[in-house]
């Protein structure tokens, strides 16, 4: 059924697929930890997303996932009656039939619609399903289908138990929707989504309304059970007068008496459902789906106004100076000042505005990539059998798209050395005093214009005595380094390309590779990496990251005849140093400031400016000072010595062309 797709559409599927399996991971290892207390609601979120995907999959002609997606529904049709818990084998299943799912959509954005033989998958999930069921549950039909036998109220206790009222809906695809199956079939859907449908008949209802014949006569039968009223599940349907009959309900339900509606309460009403004329209708969507790639070109062009801003404030300034050295002070020069000024000031704050805009368009909760860490940090200790809690704090906090498509894999890694080395097994953990099941914590928080991730356990702790041995072993350190190793080189140490401590290599760890994909990460993206340690208590690595990598505030210094630009995020202090206050240590020099010492870099050597300008550090300031810019990084500080603090400037960061 090829012929159905078309780009966008695929395009839509597979974003709209994406959300929905992001959904079910987090609801699916939610049903797991709460086991037989799981809110019905938590319950109907899963229903609702793989019925989403199976109706989706089904218009567009997508067999294989259409099939899977029934599949799962039909497994999931026991857990919504309160026959079995999502867990064990049924959890197992369910887990890997949804990562086969996600690989199918991938597939699918690929171009990849090649149908697959699902016939496993489906015989896994039933055994499951049969093996998790609850003596209790057998009276409630065949859970695989979903279907009851009879009709009577006795046979839906499971639906009024929790509240449920069960009805009779009547469906007409001529009377109640002009002929038009597009309408019936979205209607069937909105009844899904609004409680759950228990039986439907004809059985192959749906998949006759997103055939390809024509039909102008078809009748259905659904047995819906739901929260709503009568008149709440007609409000449902939006449109048509469908037969509707309650077949049960709770004993506790009360119905509210019927009064008539006057005329100034109808016309209330209208007005409160329309609003404003021309107004969207209060709760209806806002928000659309926009390419990420029209969201840079925008931000691009941002960019080159920003760069045409600085370079219209230099020519009108320069022009200004030019008049006034021919013309003098005049009134008319300094009225043109005045007038460029104001100029320049409403086009600042209006691009300024614009540019805020765009910038918190490209911004994205991490949540979005904090999901799958839960499911990773469940399977890893399944396999590695440890008892391991996952908790994540700040999924609010934003971060630039570019950052969150990078920042996956290196958390990712952390998040697996925090499993597989950090968290020590039940009994070891038990000797040393501790809960038998270890946490592995991952938190965001936005500090200024950097975000910091964390990502914590309370397991071993990093093994200094273990990180020396190996590294004297690799020739990585000398025997007299090793005893007067810093934190520091510890770090650099198990960042190092081939380091690792484990004494096997695993699927998830062993061959030292995952610090160094950290490390090159964070170097593309700007970010720093600092690690926190205390043997047998726990390891944090603390990721520092700027918000955004498009359009960064920086501060200007001269250097001899250039100028450069410094990150003002970095920037943690000027001042002016007496040259008397500097001294040299080995190779370097430092100075003390406020009871602390930093090292100095002068910056003509370092950027090869020292021929031309050897006598820049004894002029640079007043009087005997060096004029000095200290800056962070990562842990450190470092003073910058310059020639002169230009000013404050918005600066365009672009990548450079592939022949650099």
């Amino acid at each position: 059924m090829l012929e159905l797709l078309d780009e966008t559409s695929l395009r839509d599927f597979v974003e709209e697929a994406r959300e929905h399996v992001v959904t079910l991971n987090r609801d699916l290892l939610e049903l797991e930890e709460r086991g037989a207390t799981a809110d019905p609601e938590l319950v109907n979120s899963v229903f609702r997303a793989i019925h989403s995907v199976k109706g989706l999959s089904g218009m567009l002609g997508l067999d294989s996932i259409n099939k899977l997606s029934h599949v799962m529904e039909d497994a999931l049709v026991a857990v919504r009656q309160g026959q079995v818990t999502t867990s064990g084998a049924l959890a197992e299943a369910l887990f890997e039939s949804l990562d086969l799912l996600s690989e199918m959509v991938e597939a699918a954005a690929r171009g990849d619609t090649a149908e697959r033989d699902l016939d496993s998958v489906a015989a896994r999930l039933s055994a499951a399903v049969a093996q998790a069921k609850q003596p209790e549950g057998s009276e409630a039909g065949d859970p695989a289908s979903g279907r009851h036998a009879q009709e009577d109220p006795g046979d839906f206790t499971s639906y009024t138990a929790r509240g449920m009222r069960v009805f009779r809906v009547g469906l007409s695809l001529k009377r109640d929707f002009t002929s038009s199956k597009k309408k019936m079939l979205d209607a069937v859907e909105a009844f899904g989504r609004a409680g759950e449908i228990i039986s439907v008949t004809p059985k192959d209802v749906e998949k006759r309304l997103r055939s390809r014949k024509k039909l102008k006569i078809l009748k259905a039968d659904l047995v819906v059970a739901t929260t709503l009223s009568e008149d709440g599940l007609r409000g449902e349907l939006g449109a048509g007068t469908p037969e509707i009959k309650e077949l049960a309900r709770p004993a506790t339900v009360q119905e509210e008496p019927v009064r008539p509606t006057t005329d100034a309460e109808k016309k209330t009403d209208r007005q409160t459902s329309k609003g404003p004329a021309g107004a969207p209708a209060a709760g209806a969507a806002q928000a659309i789906r926009v390419d990420v790639e029209k969201l840079d070109n925008i931000l691009a062009l941002v960019g080159e106004l920003v760069i045409v801003r600085s370079r219209y404030n230099h020519v009108a300034g320069q022009a200004l100076r030019e008049v006034a050295d021919v013309t003098g002070a005049s009134r008319q020069v300094m009225s043109l000042q005045s007038e460029l000024n104001e100029v320049e000031s409403s086009m600042s704050r209006t691009l300024n505005e614009l540019q805020d805009a765009v910038m918190k368009a490209r911004l994205v909760p991490l949540g979005s990539v904090f999901g799958k860490f839960r499911r990773a940090v469940r399977d890893l200790a399944l396999r590695a059998g440890k008892q391991v809690r996952f908790e994540s704090y700040g999924d609010e906090t934003e971060l630039d798209k570019k950052v969150i498509d990078q920042i996956g894999d290196p958390l990712m890694h952390l998040v697996r050395n925090a499993v597989d080395h950090g968290i020590e097994p039940p009994d070891e953990r038990k000797r040393r005093g501790k809960a038998t099941g270890g946490v592995v914590t991952l938190s965001c928080r936005q500090e200024g214009d950097r975000v910091v991730i964390e990502v914590a356990d309370d397991g071993r702790g990093l093994d200094r005595q273990r990180i020396v041995e190996k590294a004297l072993e690799l020739g990585m350190l000398t025997q007299e380094k090793a005893t007067e190793i810093t934190d520091r080189e510890i770090q650099d140490l198990i960042s190092a390309p081939g380091f690792s401590t484990s004494r096997e290599v695993t699927a998830v760890s062993g061959r030292g590779v995952g610090m160094d994909v950290v490390n090159s990460v964070l170097a593309d993206l700007k970010g720093t990496l600092e690690v926190e340690s205390s043997f047998g208590e726990g390891t944090t690595f603390r990721i520092r990251l700027p918000l955004t990598m498009a359009i960064v505030d920086a501060l200007l210094v001269s250097v001899g005849n250039e100028s450069y630009a410094i990150a003002v995020s970095s920037v943690r202090e000027i001042l002016e140093v007496d040259e008397s206050a500097i001294h040299r240590v080995g190779v370097r020099e430092c100075f003390e400031t406020g009871h602390r010492v930093v090292p100095l870099l002068r910056l003509e050597w370092s950027l090869g400016e020292g021929a031309a300008h050897s006598q820049s550090h004894s002029r640079s300031g007043r009087n005997g000072t060096q004029i000095t810019v200290i800056v962070d990084s990562g842990d450190e500080e470092v003073g910058l010595a310059v020639d002169r603090v230009i000013g404050q400037q918005e600066i365009v960061i672009k990548a450079l062309s592939k022949r650099f």
